[in-house]
């Protein structure tokens, strides 16, 4: 405890006749005076000695009620548990410290106490601690030194006890819940606290912020780096550690060699200055490095050896990255180190980039083309004209023939693509000639000296795909997109996944049934009365056919016909060649004699109600006096007014004499 807390301890209050007793004064080492009662007994005197004080808890052993301080004070205090709950007694001193500053803590007792010291940050978080430690020139016999280096502003907190208090922790240090102890009392006594700084070493790194550009030579970190440390005797303990934080694919920080005198250079691992050897250079897979300094190396050496470090970045195709945050550490093996000392690297890429494609796009059959990303963006960081270079667009997995990458136009208006012929236009100015796109072969836009990279990012944005297939795959494809720039560099492959949903756009022929008999002589038979016919809503048959023919075993005599039944609701008839429903012509029919397919071809009138009576209405029969009696097989299809064409339904006429 501080001496100014001697309220803690037991005091003997001396009553006589005549009053108080006198007072004795005593000189503190803070120079403060206290002052305490010295006992005058005369003959008549009454003595009554006082109760003693209750104990109280420790009231400064805990950040929340250190003292304050400061760097370059003497403090004298006492460690002294009597009267305490904590039978353990604690000093905690509070110092705001700026960062690069190396603190030094130093406890002298002169022999009378054995004591522990330690150092905790603004959250009680314990940074470090030191029982036996002499300060330079001293012998570390009971007393306490530590020196500790600041790497960020803000409060901390020394807490100084007795050893074997060293237990005190941050749970401690922040709620003051207790003091530890063995089963021994710790050591109590007095003591100076001496709070100072010690001049380590010292980096500075004035130059401006280096910038790199992708492709180019290693570019110096801080040329005019400046270092000191006047303290160590030798260097033989330091080491420099050189590091990127977050370090991408392709960084790398190295030594640049020089035979320039006054310069560093490296023979392998061995760092020489002047021709002298300085200590040993070890590179790391993480883009960073490490030198051991021997006793030959200066301070001079050092500072050299840090202008020389260097940033490169070996990566062909880099995407654009953040900056880089590129720390120096140097350690002197004996004052401390100077922390991560920042310095921040612009990193330039001169690849093109394609920002925001991904995901996943859905098409579907039938419809028009669906654009592939329409809010992809590009940037060029060194290049604003793309003369030369090209736009690559393939569907690398999956792609079939149906399938089609192509540009969607939109105006020839200010910020609009359009087309004419193979030209592709932005603004009704020509940028560039596509090719391809089929199947599976790439789309490509190759730019005249007129793309800009307002042009070629909305040019990406009018990519679009469409399958012109009936019967499309569904098997999701992958689409890749490169771009090359006018200096030649490229981007990275972007991707982006496309799905395919097929619809039911074709009629099916359902129920045609197993098979039916035939007996010769006998009049037409209905083939299937009761075959259905599903379709798509809304399907329309101008111009599609109905096709019913024999497939297997025809022979002479065999017919196909329309068989009339009237002209009623959901009625079929003929006249002529005309075929009618409900009174209403659906279309014409052809053939059907001897074997020879039956086509009807349909108009307007023709709906799915009425293609689906037509077909339970066509019939069989045969006119030979001979008929073969092998089965014949039937077959039926339908093509609707779009093209699309349903399944063959097929069946077995048996023919019987």
């Amino acid at each position: 405890m501080f001496s100014r807390h001697t309220g803690r301890r037991q005091r003997s209050l001396v009553f006589n006749a005549f009053g108080f007793g006198r007072r004795r004064r005593q000189q503190s080492k803070l120079g403060s005076t206290i002052s305490a009662l010295e006992p005058r007994v005369l003959p008549s005197a009454i003595v009554v000695q006082a109760d003693p004080p209750a104990p109280i808890n420790d009231p400064d052993d805990q950040i929340s009620e250190a003292t304050p301080a400061q760097i370059g004070v003497t403090i004298s205090g006492e460690i002294n548990r009597a009267g305490l709950i904590d039978a353990a007694d604690v000093d905690m001193y509070q110092l705001t410290l700026d960062a690069a500053t190396i603190l030094s803590l130093d406890i002298d007792s002169y022999g009378r106490f054995d004591s522990l010291i330690a150092l905790f940050d603004e959250t009680g978080h314990r940074l470090a601690w030191n029982d036996e430690g002499g300060a330079p020139g001293e012998s570390p016999i009971h007393d306490s030194y530590l020196t500790y280096n600041i790497t960020q502003a803000g409060d901390y907190y020394v807490a100084v006890t007795g050893w074997p208090n060293g237990y005190y922790s941050s749970f401690d240090a922040v709620t003051g819940t207790g003091d530890r102890w063995p089963s021994w009392g710790p050591s109590q006594g007095p003591y100076e606290l001496v709070i100072g700084s010690v001049a380590g070493p010292r980096l500075q790194l004035p130059a401006g912020e280096p910038t790199y550009v992708q492709g180019g030579n290693p570019v110096a970190v801080d040329p005019d780096a400046i270092f000191s440390d006047p303290n160590p005797p030798h260097f033989g303990s330091s080491s420099l550690n050189v590091s990127i934080q977050s370090a991408g694919v392709g960084d790398r920080l190295l030594l640049v060699s020089s035979d320039e005198a006054g310069h560093i250079k490296l023979v392998d691992r061995d760092v020489q200055w002047n021709g002298t050897s300085i200590g040993t250079y070890k590179g790391s897979t993480d883009g960073s490095f490490n030198i051991r300094f021997n006793a030959n190396a200066t301070a001079d050496s050092i500072q050299q050896l840090i202008r020389q470090t260097a940033y490169v970045n070996t990566r062909a195709h880099h995407p654009a990255l953040p900056d880089r945050q590129i720390a120096f550490q140097f350690d002197d093996g004996y004052t401390g180190n100077t922390g991560p000392v920042l310095k921040t690297l612009h990193f330039i890429s001169r690849e093109p980039q394609i920002l925001g494609f991904g995901g996943t796009v859905n098409a579907v059959e039938g419809a028009g083309p669906r654009l592939l990303d329409y809010d992809a963006t590009i940037t060029d960081a060194d290049s604003s004209s793309f003369a030369g270079g090209q736009l690559l667009i393939r569907i690398e997995s999956n792609a079939e023939e149906g399938d089609r990458l192509l540009i969607a136009p939109e105006g020839n208006s200010a910020g609009k693509i359009g087309l004419n012929g193979f030209d592709v236009t932005y603004g009704g100015v020509v940028i560039g000639r596509f090719n391809g796109g089929v199947g599976n072969s790439r789309l490509q836009i190759v730019f005249n000296a007129n793309a800009s990279t307002q042009a070629v990012q909305r040019l990406l944005q009018r990519i679009a795909y469409q399958t012109v297939t009936n019967t499309p795959s569904t098997l999701p494809r992958t689409v890749r997109v490169s771009l090359t720039d006018g200096d030649g560099f490229s981007s990275e492959i972007a991707r982006k996944q496309l799905t395919v949903a097929a619809i039911a756009n074709e009629v099916e022929i359902d129920a045609f049934g197993w098979q039916v008999t035939y007996s010769q002589g006998t009049s037409p038979i209905l083939i299937d009365y009761d075959t259905t016919l599903t379709g798509p809503d809304g399907v329309l048959f101008a111009g599609g056919q109905l096709f019913v023919q024999l497939v297997a075993n025809a022979s002479e005599g065999d017919q196909l016909s329309i068989l009339s039944h009237g002209n009623g609701a959901g009625q079929i008839s003929i006249l002529g060649t005309e075929v009618r429903y409900a009174g209403a012509a659906i279309g014409q029919f052809a053939g059907g004699v001897d074997g020879e397919p039956l086509i009807v071809t349909f108009n307007g009138n023709a709906t799915l109600t009425a293609v689906q009576a037509l077909l339970r209405r066509i019939g069989f029969s045969n006119v030979s006096a001979t008929p073969s009696t092998e089965p014949r097989t039937v077959q039926a299809t339908i093509i609707d007014g779009n093209g699309f064409s349903s399944l063959p339904a097929r069946k077995t006429i048996i023919v019987t004499t």
